[in-house]
């Protein structure tokens, strides 16, 4: 990228990442924040203090298909963090086949796994997501992606 002239710079830090999904996350996090989670939308992020737990990084996204914000947390205090976190007798821990289960409902594919670089939006159902990026641009999708056939 910056052979390409892009201002990219690499940054390795040690944190672990903690993700709290559903519909009690923002009552849940609003307790331990001082910043407004009412102002955090969708697939943004901010650095913030998550229960006296300094330099967290709060990234509201989920994959879930409910609300949800991953907590990227220096990997010396996430344990204490999960355990302030479980405090709250409506949070639960959960492992990945809980996750997937719930993504699979959503319809949220995992790459790798459901996609990759390979897979149309036709075949992967998600041709909607390219809607007003597409009528935006005034781009038809291409014609092999409209004629692709599932894997039988």
């Amino acid at each position: 990228m910056k052979a390409a002239g892009c201002d990219v710079d690499l940054e390795v830090s040690d944190n672990a990442l903690l993700a709290l999904q559903g519909p009690a996350m923002a009552r849940v996090l609003q307790a331990g924040v001082s910043d407004n989670l009412a102002k955090l939308p969708f697939m943004s992020s901010a650095v913030m203090g998550v229960f006296g737990v300094q330099g967290c990084r709060v990234t509201r996204c989920g994959y879930t298909g409910e609300d949800g914000v991953e907590i990227s947390v220096p990997a010396s205090r996430a344990v204490e963090l999960a355990e302030l976190l479980l405090k709250d007798p409506t949070v639960w821990l959960a492992g990945l086949a809980a996750r997937d289960s719930l993504r699979l409902e959503a319809g949220l594919c995992l790459y790798g796994n459901d996609i990759d670089e390979s897979t149309t939006p036709v075949e992967a159902s998600l041709i909607w997501t390219l809607g007003r990026y597409m009528l935006h641009l005034r781009i038809p999708p291409p014609i092999s992606w409209l004629n692709a056939e599932p894997d039988q």
